[in-house]
């Protein structure tokens, strides 16, 4: 059975989001295991992406926001750098027209209106979770899905600092070139700290979580951390309410 708040957290996003949660839904759910995420609102008009870019502060970044489109990057649905208010009403528009346009049945919500942050490593880190198998802590260097299965890492969740640290030292194997963990990322800490939080959420989640993806994670220079600039998870089924208890 889920823990009980975590449970609770899953019910809402299923009421209000469906199985499939949004970039928006997917990193609220990822705050409470210490992974920290970019500070976003969607827009559902022009005038409400000026007026969020505006309090956000520009540049900003914009993202179709769907929870039945993957890659919105590969599928040209990002846009970074936005820097003016005119820019944001276009860019809107712009995105909306070409998501409803290549993915015409998809269920698309608005446009995310993101902080820009910079000067930071991209990593890809998930959880996958198919019973009766124990759930499994994937990470890869870079965001690109391209060369996905060659480039990744793994192991069964819960993980120790041990496993963390194993993962971390193979990461740097698998990047292009090869290097040390060190000059891979400029937090590894912060990475591991990802890493464990995730382990932490499919221990809590006991099967109702099918996978959370963190594509990219941006891990950030001189002790600042690591940041989520997207997620999205995916809700196994509806888990019934906790029963109560009648003990005296």
């Amino acid at each position: 059975m889920p823990h009980p708040h975590l449970l609770a957290r899953l019910q809402a996003f299923r009421s209000s989001a469906g199985p499939v949660l949004p970039c928006l839904e997917s990193l609220a759910l990822l705050v409470d295991y210490g992974i920290r995420g970019a500070r976003g609102i969607l827009a559902r008009s022009p005038e409400d992406a000026v007026r969020w870019a505006q309090q956000l502060g520009c540049p900003v970044a914009m993202k179709v926001e769907s929870p039945d489109i993957r890659h919105r990057k590969a599928a040209n649905l990002v846009r970074l750098n936005v820097a003016s208010a005119e820019e944001v009403r276009s860019t809107f528009r712009a995105l909306m027209a070409v998501a409803r346009q290549a993915f015409p049945a998809a269920d698309i919500r608005g446009i995310l209106v993101q902080e820009m942050i910079r000067d930071g490593t991209e990593v890809a880190i998930g959880l996958r979770h198919e019973p009766p198998c124990e759930p499994t802590i994937w990470a890869r260097p870079g965001p690109d899905p391209v060369g996905f299965t060659e480039r990744l890492v793994s192991r069964p969740s819960p993980l120790s600092r041990d496993d963390a640290e194993a993962m971390l030292r193979e990461l740097g194997r698998l990047a292009s070139p090869p290097r040390d963990p060190e000059e891979l990322v400029p937090d590894l800490a912060a990475l591991m700290g990802v890493l464990l939080g995730l382990s932490r959420l499919a221990e809590d989640a006991a099967g109702a979580i099918a996978s959370v993806d963190i594509e990219p994670l941006l891990v950030l220079p001189a002790d600042r951390g690591a940041i989520a600039l997207g997620a999205r998870a995916v809700l196994r089924e509806a888990a019934a309410p906790p029963a109560t208890s009648h003990n005296t």
